[in-house]
């Protein structure tokens, strides 16, 4: 029941050139971005990437920005029981805690962007929204506990973005972009600070 078109950018796992080049080119435009984050990857070193470090996030929300749950050790969802899945919530929730007292992690995004129907129940009824990777505009009746999304990546191109944005007007609808790293040479989920903009 929106009152006008919306659009959101968020990122997945959040390396480190999330904070460094994403979040500076949302702060350029006046808005901010929802960062999800899986505590227990903060400061891990991947080949390709560095991801966020614990004080990074602290600098996120410091700016503005909002930090999401996206569990803890960043598991495939749906291979969780009920037992297992609380537990990942939980030890995320206290991990930002320990960071940032104030901090609450109010939406979630799916690791991978998939989920069992179990989980996601469980999910929807522990956060406002929760966004999986299923590509799409939210627009008439919606799933909150399942939110589209559209990637900002390898394979997104200005015109496809722009067709997008037009069909949001049309349907007074909600896009949500989702990347992952944003770097001059990005990974196949990643995008450049210059796409960004």
């Amino acid at each position: 029941q929106n009152q006008r078109p919306l659009v959101s950018v968020t990122f997945d796992d959040v390396p480190d050139t999330a904070l460094v080049h994403g979040a500076r080119v949302l702060e350029h435009h006046g808005v901010r971005g929802t960062f999800y984050i899986a505590g227990g990857l903060c400061g891990t070193i991947e080949p390709d990437r560095r991801l966020i470090s614990a004080s990074g996030c602290g600098e996120l929300h410091r700016r503005g920005h909002e930090i999401g749950c996206h569990t803890f050790s960043h598991p495939i969802v749906q291979t969780l029981d009920a037992a297992r899945f609380r537990a990942e919530l939980e030890q995320n929730k206290a991990f930002f805690a320990s960071l940032v007292p104030e901090l609450r992690l109010e939406n979630f995004c799916y690791p991978y962007g998939i989920s069992s129907l179990s989980r996601k129940l469980e999910a929807q009824a522990r956060f406002h929204s929760c966004r999986s990777c299923k590509p799409g505009i939210n627009a008439g009746s919606i799933d909150l506990g399942f939110l589209k999304g559209i990637p900002l990546d390898h394979s997104a191109n200005m015109a496809g973005i722009v067709a997008l944005l037009e069909q949001t007007v049309r349907t007074n609808g909600w896009l949500i972009f989702f990347t992952h790293d944003v770097a001059p040479l990005p990974t196949w989920i990643g995008c450049t600070p210059t796409f960004l903009d």
